[in-house]
């Protein structure tokens, strides 16, 4: 009985490591921006985590570049080539949406989301109407609101940019 109480245990000991460690879900991306370009970050409503933002202006033939990054919210930003710029994205829990549909991809951005994978980046280049196209990509995942959140941000400028982080999806 006893050795039947140990095996119950480890079972329990062993999925309960599984559980945990599904939980967690991360995402890389590393692309380089032209012109006008569109980084659009989306998570799940029921994730929560961080992402790590890191833009290099480009260095082509000797020749240095700077960059400017717009915010939402008006902030402009100016990079110069001399200095990486990095800031952190704080992704807080906003909903319970456990959404049992399969993925999302909404038009614009063309970015997607699963269950299985509940952050994801993209990036759009030479965006030629800026104003526009934030506001379809905001139409298309308003819709699904309060399921998904979106994080938008625009590079002008040619720069190497890396997304690197993850979210907590219980």
């Amino acid at each position: 009985m006893r050795r039947a109480w140990l095996v119950l245990l480890l079972i329990l000991v062993i999925s309960t490591q599984f559980a945990i460690l599904s939980a967690f879900h991360d995402v890389e991306f590393s692309g380089y921006a032209t012109g006008n370009s569109v980084v659009v970050i989306g998570k799940w409503d029921y994730a929560q985590g961080s992402v790590r933002v890191t833009i290099t202006p480009a260095l082509l033939r000797n020749s240095t570049f700077s960059a400017e990054v717009v915010f939402p919210n008006g902030t402009r930003v100016d990079v110069p080539s001399s200095k990486p710029f990095s800031f952190t994205y704080r992704l807080p829990r906003t909903g319970d949406c456990f959404c049992s549909g399969g993925t999302y991809g909404g038009p614009g951005a063309g970015l997607t989301l699963t269950p299985s994978k509940p952050l994801n980046v993209t990036m759009t280049q030479n965006v030629a109407d800026v104003p526009s196209f934030l506001n379809a990509v905001s139409a298309a995942y308003g819709g699904m609101q309060p399921a998904v959140d979106i994080y938008a941000f625009v590079i002008y400028g040619d720069a190497q940019v890396y997304v690197s982080g993850y979210v907590v999806a219980i």
